[in-house]
């Protein structure tokens, strides 16, 4: 509540950090084929749909699906969120130049555990796993 005991709508207030890449698209288009497969292979850039969900303080997610109607070939899923690392504000110094190495095992253990979404890819910088719809309670 509000001084004036108005409700805020926290839906509404987006949480953007750090510039989104021009090269989004094309990048997220690029790692679901690589590490998706199955209709991702087929689907053109024209297809696909991408947009920014979040950014904190130090990674960006995006929404990326297929836009037009397809079946999938297998287990692969027809839309995911993409986590882009970005700088973190500190180093872990004993990870022998892998500063993410210790965030990849929890998302990992996590994902296998199933206390969290499930991972369907993992690279350099980032991470691909299962988008979760935001269901309102209206």
């Amino acid at each position: 509540m509000t001084e004036d005991n108005e409700k805020i709508d926290f839906s509404k207030i987006e949480i953007l950090r750090g510039k989104t890449p021009e090269d989004i698209k094309q990048t997220c288009f690029q790692l679901t084929k690589d590490y998706l497969g199955g209709v991702w292979l087929n689907a053109s850039i024209d297809e696909i749909e991408v947009k920014r969900l979040s950014g904190g303080f130090t990674n960006q997610l995006y929404y990326c699906a297929i836009s037009k109607p397809m079946q999938p070939n297998g287990n692969e899923p027809l839309e995911v969120a993409i986590r882009l690392y970005g700088e973190k504000h500190f180093n872990n110094l004993n990870c022998e130049g892998n500063e993410r190495l210790t965030d990849v095992i929890i998302a990992l253990l996590v994902s296998q555990n199933k206390l969290g979404p499930k991972i369907y890819g993992i690279f350099e910088s980032g991470q691909i796993q299962h988008y979760y719809k935001v269901l309102n309670n209206k």
